[in-house]
């Protein structure tokens, strides 16, 4: 309702869905009725913060009795709010904790024959004047009954995100 003030209320994990692209036209007084023939590029206002493993560590994790079904991530110097209006982001910037959720689709996996997707995260980083910033990232994830888990935590420190673009953190 307010595209000055778009919030992310739900930090649901691995919602492959959530990716959304944004530009702002405006439109000169009177023209509101008449064709626009411009080019106008879409960016995503998001960073997209990817974990994974390679196959064989994968397969290796399962024949030792370690499958991954869930995983959350926790993230810090990030917003919750954005503007389309002003392509910028809105407040400042925070910890959010991403909840325990069904890691990533093996159909995402399958389109990156490389690696196997354990968690995938859109972040709001920064805005067309400051695209880039630095999270510190905590990885949490479970086996599907919940009896096994990484604990302590895996955590990466000052891990670059850019609006736009894709941070893999693959091992």
């Amino acid at each position: 309702a307010d595209l000055k003030n778009i919030k992310i209320y739900d930090t649901q994990s691995n919602i492959e869905e959530r990716d959304a692209f944004t530009a702002y036209y405006d439109v000169e007084t009177g023209k509101t009725m008449q064709p626009i023939n411009e080019d106008i590029t879409l960016y995503r206002p998001f960073a997209q913060l990817n974990l994974g493993t390679c196959y064989d560590d994968w397969a290796a994790a399962i024949k030792a009795g370690v499958e991954v079904a869930k995983t959350q991530i926790k993230v810090s110097n990030v917003y919750t709010t954005f503007s389309a209006f002003d392509d910028a982001v809105v407040g400042e910037p925070q910890e959010v904790t991403f909840a325990l959720n069904a890691k990533p689709t093996d159909a995402l996996s399958a389109m990156d024959a490389e690696w196997v997707y354990l968690a995938l995260n859109y972040l709001l980083v920064g805005d067309k004047k400051n695209e880039k910033n630095l999270t510190d990232v905590e990885f949490v994830w479970a086996n599907a009954d919940g009896t096994k888990t990484n604990k302590p935590t895996t955590v990466f420190h000052n891990v670059p995100v850019q609006r736009n673009y894709r941070t893999n953190i693959i091992g």
